[in-house]
């Protein structure tokens, strides 16, 4: 990680750490829906669907958005001291 200038005694800085990861015990197919479970367990997070599949159903509170190549996307904020659990549930597009 590069930082932009030196941090000063006593200073500050913000850092963005953008992580990608797959964990394929995390989703599955079930009825030709596309279903993702999973805690998690840091303060800011986003699942990107598949593109062609369209978001019916997310269990915990999260903003749904669509990034520029048309995949879903749906970011979560924990704000609680344990893991938000989060189950969401997918189709494809017609």
């Amino acid at each position: 990680m590069h930082l932009p200038g030196p941090v000063p005694k006593g200073g500050e800085t913000r850092l963005r750490i953008i992580k990608t990861y797959t964990d394929a015990a995390s989703y599955y197919l079930k009825d030709g829906q596309l279903v993702f479970v999973r805690p998690l367990g840091i303060k800011r997070n986003v699942v990107v669907l598949p593109k062609g599949w369209e978001l019916i159903q997310c269990d915990s509170p999260g903003i749904v958005s669509t990034d520029a190549d048309g995949r879903v996307r749906v970011s979560f904020v924990n704000d609680r001291d344990d893991q938000l659990p989060v189950k969401i549930t997918a189709r494809r597009l017609p």
